[in-house]
């Protein structure tokens, strides 16, 4: 009997190990989402680095345009087609904002189901654990034992040798699906620090829109002042004249 028992574990550990081998040269669809995933995160970070470097700098802008204020005509010319272009900025981030909106909602679902399946996946482990626990060694041997015949013996091992690899098959789904659960999380993370980002741009591209129009309104107001400011002294210079 010990012989037999001997056998058996040698049979079981080639069986658990071939097995372990050609499941782990096996690529999944899970782990092909994961990589998906891994990309998506990656790209998002690209794009909020992206968003942050093509924000508008009033204070550079506003120096550019300096050199145009003696002609305020071309100097309004140019405020005004800042001012479209900046307009352009912020409905073209608002347009991103919506996009990103409805993929964080399809990210947090994913990830959402993918949480309940990692559960599910860990209550039937641990309810087949604490099977296996109750039941305790002489199971295997019961049913060892239960073979008619060297035939049905060998069946017997190679039913055991399947159980075995499908708890080895089990425990390597769950990881993967742990893994996906954590890939998700990061993800979800990385589109909202996006969003985040991608509206902070907004608010900057509007704060930059509002002060190219002050600064045209008052660079108008001056002109106008100082136009009727020489029309006054030209008024008095001429009453002068006429006295």
């Amino acid at each position: 009997m010990l012989r037999i028992l001997m056998v058996l574990v040698l049979t079981l550990t080639m069986s658990v190990s071939v097995s372990g081998s050609v499941y782990a040269d096996k690529k999944t669809d899970l782990e092909k989402e994961i990589a998906e995933k891994q990309k998506a995160i990656d790209e998002a970070e690209k794009e909020r680095k992206a968003i942050n470097e093509d924000l508008t700098d009033v204070e550079k802008l506003k120096k550019n345009l300096e050199k145009s204020k003696n002609d305020l005509a071309s100097y309004v010319v140019e405020l005004d087609e800042q001012v479209v272009q900046i307009q352009a900025n912020i409905d073209a981030l608002l347009v991103q904002i919506s996009e990103k909106e409805k993929e964080l909602e399809q990210t947090r679902s994913e990830l959402d189901e993918a949480i309940a399946t990692k559960d599910e996946h860990y209550a039937a482990m641990k309810a087949r654990i604490q099977t296996m626990y109750e039941q305790g060694d002489m199971y295997y041997v019961e049913i060892l034992a239960s073979a008619g015949s060297f035939g049905d013996f060998l069946n017997e091992v190679d039913y055991i040798g399947q159980i075995s690899e499908y708890d080895n098959k089990k425990m390597e789904e769950y990881k993967e699906i742990v893994a996906y659960v954590t890939v998700c999380k990061e993800q979800l993370e990385a589109e909202e620090a996006v969003l985040t980002a991608t509206k902070e741009a907004a608010e900057s591209e509007q704060a930059a829109l509002e002060t190219l129009i002050e600064e045209k309104q008052r660079e108008i107001e001056a002109y106008e002042k100082d136009i009727a400011t020489k029309e006054a002294t030209l008024a008095e210079s001429t009453a002068l004249l006429a006295t």
